[in-house]
Order: structure tokens, then sequence, then C-alpha cells
């Protein structure tokens, strides 16, 4: 019988234990959980702040190039509205291309 004892007081011992570290064991398994999705979601963020930075990158080097050689000016406008400001040296190209053609095709 003091084996019976024994055991059962240290079932009830543990039961205890377990009962009075609940909140420990629950809070550590909520940090595991929100660790591990709080890194999957930085990954996504940084993988979608490279794409962003890439195609940031490739749109104003054409938005350079643009101003460099055409004199193109894009200013944006909220609520997303844009507008194009045209240079003289568009304009010019512009008539040079038509007289061009114009020229050509008069001379078939």
């Amino acid at each position: 019988m003091a084996t019976r004892n024994t055991s059962s007081s240290s079932t009830i011992l543990l039961v205890i234990l377990l009962f009075l570290t609940f909140p420990i064991w629950i809070g550590l398994g909520g940090l595991v959980i929100g660790l591990t999705f709080g890194l999957i979601g930085g990954v996504f963020g940084l993988i979608g702040g490279i794409i962003g930075a890439v195609f940031g990158t490739i749109a104003w080097v054409f938005k350079s190039i643009f101003h460099i050689f055409f004199g193109w000016h894009t200013d944006v406008d909220w609520p997303f509205h844009s507008h194009h400001h045209f240079s003289g040296y568009t304009f010019l190209a512009i008539i040079i291309v038509v007289a061009l053609v114009v020229n050509h095709r008069g001379k078939k």
C-alpha cells in the first residue's frame, strides 16, 4: 500500500506541476508559432522589396532615357493622373520625321 501512495502522490504532484506551468507552455507555443510566421512574412516582404527595387530601377532607367533623348517629363498628380510635357526638341523631331516620310513618298 505504501507503493500505491507514493505513485499516487507523485501523480498528483505531476498534475499540480503541469497545471501551474500550463500558461508558460501555452506562451512558449505561441512564441514559436508567432516567430515562425513572422519570419516567413519577413522573407515574403524582403522578396517583394527586392522585386519592387528591380522594377523601380528599370522604370527609372527608361524614364531617364526618355527625358534625355525626347525631353519628356512625366509628372504624376494625385489621384493617379499623369500628364506629359513635350519639349521643343520632341516637336522638332516629330516635324523632321513627318517631313522625311512625306518626302520619301513623294519620290516614288
